[in-house]
């Protein structure tokens, strides 16, 4: 498994606009091939930061799911209301759990 690291930061007032749209691409990512789990982060002294953390059996997958026409979809939608969209870092997961 692999997990990939985005940074964002929202235009001023637009938070819950930007949240909206990627809870619908969320949506549309569960069940695709290789989706494993997203976590939307927002740290607790700054309302225009968003931190993305999605976990994918392969790379390859995630990079098939940029292709998609519901990605694509949305991408245009959060790039109205985000003035930063920071590199993605990759790292490979070495151990996972959940309840």
């Amino acid at each position: 498994m692999v997990t990939v690291v985005t940074h964002v930061r929202v235009k001023e007032g637009r938070g819950p606009d930007w949240d909206r749209v990627f809870t619908d691409r969320v949506n549309a990512a569960t069940g695709k091939q290789g989706f494993v789990v997203v976590q939307l982060c927002r740290p607790r002294d700054s309302d225009r930061e968003r931190v993305i953390v999605g976990t994918w059996q392969r790379q390859e997958d995630w990079e098939a799911w940029h292709h998609d026409p519901e990605f694509v979809e949305t991408r245009r939608e959060l790039e109205e209301t985000a003035d930063v969209t920071d590199d993605s870092q990759w790292y490979d997961v070495i151990v996972a759990s959940r309840d």
